[in-house]
Parts: C-alpha cells; structure tokens; sequence
C-alpha cells in the first residue's frame, strides 16, 4: 500500500487531553512509517478543532455535536440504520474513498455507567459499524478496553464487533 494510500482514522477524541492527542499523533507516525510519507490520512474526531496541526480532520459522528443536535444524532444512530444518519452518510462518504481504516484512541470501547453506554452505542459503535459496512480492510490500533458495564448485551455487541475485523 505504499504511494497514496488514504487511510481513514476513526475514534479520535481531542488532542487537548495529552493522551489521546499523542495516540493520534504516533498512529498517524506508524502509518506513515509504514506506508509512506504520501500517505493520505484522514482524522474523525470528537474535537476536530483541536487537531488543526492536521489538514484533514472531520467531525465525528454524535460525539463533536453538542447539546441538542448530540442528543438528535444519538437517537438517530441509535435506531435508524446507518444510512439514514446524516452525519454517518458523510463518515461513509470518507470511509469510501478510503484504502484502509484505522481505529485509534484510549478507554473509549468502555460503559462504567449509564452515560458512557449511550456514549459508546450512539458515537463510537456507530463509527465501528460504519466501518464493517465500509468494505474497506480495518485495523483497530491496541487500546484499552473496556471496563463495561455487567449488561452482557452491551458486552456481547462490543465483542460480537471487534469480532468482525
């Protein structure tokens, strides 16, 4: 895949928090490392403005809205397949001209409470659905996961879909 790959990295959150920032900042290395310095990337973060340092970052689904639109995008990706989430269109818009789909990010695959269950489902199982319905080879970076919550749905859902890759 060397040349101009365009690799598409999901799940970023903020490079204001010191961590997630330098997690983006050494995949985005890796890749480049690995696939060239031409290499295409594409960020979808939580806080997009915060990694201005790169040129190609998009809003991610659910997680960069806020207040009513946050709650409006969560109930949509929550109930209505995915396609018919406007914000998820434009992820699938990204993930198609995409060569490989990277996941990067901290504690982000877990549910310790009822507000980081709907954080997970509505924002960053929507972008890993997202991507199993990309077509597009996926890579989920190590990171660490969980704890979830003891609702085994919830713990077989997260399974069951890093499974799939």
């Amino acid at each position: 895949m060397a040349g101009h790959t365009h690799v598409v990295l999901l799940h970023a959150y903020s490079s204001k928090n010191s961590g997630d920032g330098l997690l983006v900042d050494l995949s985005i290395n890796l890749l480049k490392l690995a696939l060239g310095d031409t290499t295409r990337i594409s960020i979808i973060a939580a806080d997009p403005a915060s990694f201005s340092q790169y040129r190609d970052v998009y809003p991610a689904p659910v997680l960069a809205d806020s207040g009513f639109a946050r709650v409006a995008e969560a109930a949509a990706g929550l109930i209505l397949p995915i396609g018919s989430n406007g914000r998820a269109r434009e992820l699938l818009r990204t993930l198609d001209s995409a060569d490989l789909v990277v996941a990067v990010g901290g504690g982000y695959l877990r549910a310790r409470n009822c507000k980081e269950v709907v954080k997970l489902e509505a924002g960053h199982l929507l972008q890993m659905r997202a991507a199993c319905v990309s077509g597009k080879p996926v890579l989920y970076l190590p990171q660490s996961i969980g704890p979830a919550m003891p609702a085994e749905p919830l713990r077989s859902r997260l399974v069951g879909m890093l499974g799939t890759f």
